[in-house]
């Protein structure tokens, strides 16, 4: 290992190093490897690390997405992964929160309390028993003071759940 080091810094290293870098082969090599998980999660670590560091980086980068989000390219892209966001069962679930905070709710809750609470219910509607379409429902409903916690929440299929209304 020291003799390795010590080659590297003599000027045959050196050109060895350089020639290296420039060969087809390398950049298969890397081609490949930053196609593996564990390659991306240490790359998104080391921008990171990088940014941490450099703020006013990050200050010009965030200036630059503002900016790119404007485009039609930019709002198109960025609708797009809104969608997809919305559409997962964390994004279905802030949704829910926030439209709930819109109204006037107090009190919250994380998705881990709401499965730990499908859990405990197994993942059924708590009326008819029902798998299918689970939605959130308030025990006691936001219009007639009811809260956003969690222990005011219960899991009901979508028809008990319309059904129930603001009973």
């Amino acid at each position: 290992m020291i003799v390795e080091k010590k080659y590297k810094k003599t000027e045959k290293g050196k050109a060895a190093e350089i020639r290296w870098r420039k060969n087809p082969a390398k950049k298969e090599i890397d081609k490949r490897y930053m196609q593996k998980p564990e390659a991306k999660a240490k790359s998104v670590i080391r921008a990171n690390r990088y940014l941490a560091n450099h703020p006013h980086i990050r200050e010009r980068r965030r200036e630059l997405n503002r900016i790119w989000g404007k485009t039609e390219h930019g709002r198109t892209v960025k609708n797009a992964a809104q969608k997809r966001y919305r559409e997962t069962d964390y994004g279905k679930l802030m949704r829910k929160k926030i439209k709930m905070q819109r109204r006037g709710a107090t009190g919250s809750f994380t998705p881990e309390e709401w499965n730990m609470k499908l859990k405990t219910c197994g993942s059924r509607c708590v009326f008819c028993g029902s798998l299918e379409r689970i939605e959130i429902d308030h025990i006691v409903p936001i219009s007639k003071g009811g809260t956003n916690d969690i222990e005011n929440l219960q899991p009901l299929c979508r028809r008990c759940n319309s059904s129930k209304g603001n009973r």
